[in-house]
């Protein structure tokens, strides 16, 4: 995905295979469903080893068993447009907000 874009902290604190993970689900999200069905804050939640996406507007959640041992972390994907409509994502911490 060409306009993904992760915070300082994400570069240095997450797993790599994690940010792997996430940027794959948030781009299989957006190339399949309609602009409108995508909430602008994506929540990837990391516990027990398994990841919950989810979203609140429309109300979406999926549940997957990761591979690995991971330490329990909350993650956000945030879009925004600039003028001309253009869209990105930026992968951050919620402390990072």
């Amino acid at each position: 995905m060409e306009n993904l874009h992760i915070t300082k902290g994400i570069g240095e604190n997450l797993d790599l295979r994690l940010l792997i993970t996430v940027s794959i689900l948030l781009e299989e999200k957006i190339s399949k469903l309609p602009k409108e069905d995508i909430d602008y804050l994506q929540i990837f939640e990391v516990k027990n080893n398994k990841l919950l996406h989810r979203q609140e507007v429309p109300e979406q959640s999926e549940e997957y068993i990761l591979q690995g041992n991971f330490k329990n972390t909350k993650i956000w994907a945030v879009r925004n447009e600039d003028i001309n409509f253009n869209e990105t994502w930026k992968i951050m911490f919620p402390e990072e907000y």
